[in-house]
């Protein structure tokens, strides 16, 4: 996902821009998971069953705490912006603004294994 996506959100204001921005996103290659929450963690919007919404909202609500902390201690001036985490078969982008929080779930396009093994001799 390019950062001008990201950083389109986080500056859009209207609802027309934000819900263009939202299209533009989903409609990347093996983004398979949107979803925007308040601070709270209150979904707003997703394209995942409300479970599933939810435990991603809980999880990086607290995630999103423990990361504003440290940016907020090596920089008191400086702000979070972006959290990117990799897992073997996604990449979850999550970007907080001032009111709301857009998560994005990615599939990873798969290496063939020769590549690994290539790197392994």
């Amino acid at each position: 996902m390019e950062d001008l996506d990201v950083q389109a959100f986080q500056t859009s204001v209207s609802k027309t821009d934000v819900e263009r921005v939202l299209r533009r996103i989903q409609a990347h290659r093996g983004v398979i998971a949107l979803m925007v929450t308040n601070h709270d963690g209150l979904v707003l919007r997703s394209n995942l069953d409300i479970n599933t919404t939810n435990l991603y909202a809980v999880q990086y609500q607290n995630l999103i705490k423990v990361a504003h902390s440290a940016v907020r201690e090596l920089d008191p001036e400086n702000e979070l912006r972006f959290i990117r985490v990799r897992n073997k078969q996604h990449e979850i982008m999550v970007a907080p603004t001032e009111d709301l929080v857009l998560i994005v779930v990615q599939m990873i396009k798969k290496e063939p294994e020769d590549v690994y093994a290539s790197i392994a001799h």
